[in-house]
């Protein structure tokens, strides 16, 4: 069994620290029950959650990519006058778009670039994901996950890939617990969540 170190009961006088004393106190806090398992991933979905994470990381970075271009247009005083915001007539607008001055424009060029092959590395995670699920022990999950309304694949994929094993969780509460969806109730006052 393994144990987080901060889920171990611990008295706050106790300071003094031993070998022997440290595995008395294990083994009654076992036997108690005080003591709560850690999930300990296998290596192949270890490697599967890095691909995820790092998909994850990479579309954060085409985020800020975008957020970086448009604070700079912003700063230039250019808007764009259509509906969506990087759509393909955005995307459109933005390729064709000059600024009069050369550096501003070298700027420009160099803030759209990186947004370009933020996307290209976004594109080719989610392609190997998309391979790499295939061969995952999970993937009958993530298929069945995707028949739920709002749930698509990216989404299943980074559940099971953060989550584990449905299996471990005994009852849905300690799923709800896992995940920190928990219901809390203020009884000295009116407000109930």
């Amino acid at each position: 069994m393994v144990c987080a170190p901060s889920l171990i009961p611990k008295k706050p006088g106790e300071r003094v620290k031993t070998d022997r004393r440290d595995a008395v106190k294990l083994a009654r806090a076992l036997r108690a029950g005080d003591l709560s398992a850690v999930h300990v991933p296998d290596v192949e979905d270890e490697a599967f959650r890095d691909l995820a994470r790092t998909w994850a990381a990479a579309k954060a970075d085409l985020r800020q990519a975008r957020q970086r271009l448009k604070s700079f247009l912003l700063s230039h005083g250019v808007r764009y006058s259509g509906n969506a915001n990087w759509g393909p007539a955005h995307r459109r607008w933005i390729s064709v778009f000059a600024f009069p001055n050369h550096w501003q424009q070298l700027a420009f060029d160099e803030c759209r670039r990186t947004i370009e092959d933020r996307f290209a590395q976004c594109e080719r995670l989610e392609a190997t994901l998309h391979e790499a699920v295939v061969g995952w022990r999970f993937y009958p999950a993530i298929l069945g996950l995707q028949t739920m309304r709002g749930i698509q694949f990216i989404t299943a994929v980074g559940m099971l890939s953060e989550l584990g094993d449905f299996s471990r969780f005994e009852h849905p509460r300690q799923l709800m617990a896992w995940l920190g969806v928990t219901p809390s109730e203020h009884s000295s006052g009116e407000r109930r969540r």
